[in-house]
């Protein structure tokens, strides 16, 4: 068992795998590994496969890529938990058991957002510039949102009134409600009116997402967001991980986005002798009523923000990457070739990172090693 879990975690970095072919290793399909057979021929066999692999890496790649595919379709928490309930009802039942379980109900998939919905709400010419040049991410994170019914709660952190609207119109919840960073207890009530004049109104509570408890009941939220905010805490990430998990429901959903540091072009900066994080700069102290952006202090890598989902009691439904916008970016070919070269994933390597997390039950661990000293 134990050479077996090792496996699926070799699969699920993406790497080429050669197991036996016996036991428990014959139930992998053929398309995510190479067995070789236990006999006289083994070790000829274990040749031909290593040169193979040596010898043609867009093999290697490709076996890489599927196995990875096959782990997070097979073996995330929520689907082994499932299989684990449908095995125990069939000893309950006297049944007999198949290794199989019913699919999961799915909500439609909500139609994808048009730019237009969202900018309509831009209230003057800089939060309007500001739209378009993060329009691809606005509108990819509304398109992995799942969607809500009227009785469904949902909060975006650090809501600046962008999106915000189309949780109610676009996606379907019932109730739509904010947070900033502020004095616990104050409570803005905000108005956004659109260009065809049409009225949202949303309360956007204030508290320190590191240091507060969340102004809210447990299990109150059937979805959180928290886009572009983590990587600017610079005390206790897990805490906000841990009041998120507090105010979902089971099974709610937590939709997490920020920057990669392990981008392309992290990369090209790190090579070319440059800091990698997007926005990590020190800011000059804001003069008059100019409020400062605030810098970020901590950006993640794809692989760290899996971590903290699963160290906080969430099941990764959803990882990946993308650009914040829509823009070619020939000048980061050459890291891509290198990487290939080294036969290093070129994966997960876009600007933003795009995580959604199902609440699968309680904090697993409150300061992960990896991320507190």
């Amino acid at each position: 068992m134990k050479v077996r879990v090792a496996c699926c975690a070799r699969y699920g970095l993406g790497r080429a795998v050669v197991v036996s072919d016996v036991g428990g290793f014959r139930e992998f399909p053929d398309q995510v590994c190479l067995k070789a057979p236990v006999d006289a021929t083994e070790e000829d066999t274990l040749f031909e496969y290593l040169n193979l692999l040596v010898s043609r890496p867009e093999i290697a790649q490709s076996m890489g890529e599927r196995a990875r595919g096959y782990v997070e379709r097979e073996c995330n928490w929520d689907r082994v938990a499932r299989l684990y309930e449908s095995f125990l009802r069939s000893v309950v039942d006297g049944s007999e058991w198949r290794d199989s379980i019913p699919d999961i109900e799915e909500q439609p998939a909500p139609r994808p957002v048009e730019g237009e919905e969202i900018s309509t709400w831009a209230p003057d010419e800089p939060s309007r510039e500001y739209v378009q040049t993060h329009m691809t991410r606005l509108q990819k994170t509304l398109a992995l949102t799942p969607p809500g019914g009227a009785a469904d709660r949902i909060l975006e952190m650090g809501a600046y009134l962008q999106i915000t609207p189309a949780l109610r119109s676009h996606l379907g919840y019932g109730e739509v409600r904010g947070c900033y960073f502020g004095k616990l207890g104050v409570v803005d009530h905000r108005t956004a009116v659109s260009g065809e004049g049409e009225t949202f109104a949303c309360d956007i509570d204030h508290f320190d997402a590191e240091k507060d408890l969340y102004p809210y009941p447990g299990e109150h939220f059937s979805t959180v967001l928290c886009c572009e905010l983590i990587e600017h805490l610079y005390q206790d990430p897990m805490h906000l991980m841990s009041e998120v998990n507090r105010i979902l429901k089971p099974g709610g959903h937590f939709v997490l986005t920020t920057p990669n540091i392990a981008a392309l072009r992290g990369l090209a900066a790190m090579l070319q002798g440059y800091h990698p994080g997007f926005f990590h700069a020190y800011i000059k102290p804001a003069t008059g009523e100019t409020e400062a952006d605030a810098r970020h202090n901590r950006e993640y890598t794809p692989r760290e923000i899996h971590q903290l989902l699963e160290n906080a009691g969430f099941s990764v439904t959803l990882l990946e990457t993308g650009p914040f916008r829509e823009e070619p970016r020939p000048e980061y070919g050459w890291v891509v070739r290198l990487l290939e070269r080294y036969k290093l994933p070129t994966h997960l390597r876009g600007d933003g990172i795009y995580a959604v997390g199902k609440k699968t039950g309680a904090v697993r661990e409150r300061y992960p090693d990896w991320l507190y000293s």
